[in-house]
């Protein structure tokens, strides 16, 4: 069973001068960070970089990006993932020409206000994450909503995953972005050129493929970090709707609540995390 993640890449996406740090694709399989009993610590730094979305040979494109400190630029940036109960020692670098403000490094649950950062400074923030479920992190230089950075901002972006005490850590985070100017105000539905979508750093065809077995029992988080609505259909089987969020709220679906469907609409900023068995062989795209 091969499943392809498929993104919309409207070409003619603008070059942007090289970069000497790289922003790597990021497939969110590796929590970042090092975790003692239950404390994870983990250095992030904001900087420049170049991001390939159509692999090494497509044209590099000129974003701010987060990465560990000592390590690579990757889109999106570092996933912290750690078990209900941990608590986050975290430092911020910002190696940008501009104050950077980073929102969603909070308790879970909590009230979260944006780290603000000046430029060429550092600050470090503790939190406890202590309720199980998809949130997200991102950041901006100019303003204060997700729907409006800046092209250059619009991959500060990163996942945070809360599992229970006891279960299984082996579900797929996929991260929508998108490399466009938000609108100041409003949705945003852009039909230009230079825009590039993605899902965890690449854009079709070089999203990843996943490969399962008929009976497989299969479970993914899907985190909207773009300006738009997005409808997220799976072809070829339906799914289960499990639980529905944002970057501070993250409510599961029981009984009645769940919902089962082909196609689910997730508006920017929101998360929502899905589960379906493949019953029979093929490939099968989920867009």
């Amino acid at each position: 069973m091969l499943i392809v993640l498929a993104s919309m890449l409207m070409l003619g996406a603008v070059a942007a001068a090289p970069s000497p740090r790289p922003a790597h694709i990021n497939d969110n399989l590796r929590p970042a960070g090092r975790t003692q009993g239950t404390v994870l610590t983990l250095g992030l730094v904001a900087d420049l970089g170049t991001w390939r979305p159509n692999g090494v040979e497509g044209p590099p494109l000129t974003i701010a990006a987060f990465g560990e400190e000592n390590g690579e630029l990757s889109n999106p940036g570092p996933l912290i993932r750690v078990r209900e109960g941990t608590t986050v020692v975290l430092t911020i670098r910002n190696a940008l020409g501009a104050e950077l403000r980073v929102f969603g490094m909070c308790a879970r649950p909590g009230p979260c206000a944006p780290v603000a950062v000046p430029a060429g400074a550092a600050r470090e923030v503790q939190f406890t994450l202590n309720t199980p479920g998809t949130f997200y992190y991102w950041g901006s230089t100019s303003v204060s909503s997700i729907t409006a950075r800046p092209r250059h901002d619009t991959q500060l972006n990163g996942v945070i995953v809360v599992d229970p005490l006891a279960g299984a850590t082996d579900d797929r985070v996929m991260v929508l972005s998108m490399f466009d100017d938000g609108p100041a105000v409003g949705p945003c539905l852009t039909d230009s050129k230079d825009a590039v979508f993605a899902i965890n750093g690449a854009s079709w065809p070089h999203t990843a493929k996943l490969t399962y077995a008929a009976g497989d029992s299969v479970r993914w988080r899907v985190v909207n970090l773009t300006c738009a609505q997005h409808a997220m259909h799976l072809h070829g089987f339906h799914f289960t709707v499990l639980s529905s969020g944002d970057a501070v709220l993250d409510r599961p679906l029981t009984g009645d609540q769940q919902r089962t469907a082909v196609t689910e609409a997730i508006m920017p900023g929101r998360t929502f995390a899905m589960a379906w068995t493949p019953t029979r062989a093929g490939n099968w795209l989920f867009h």
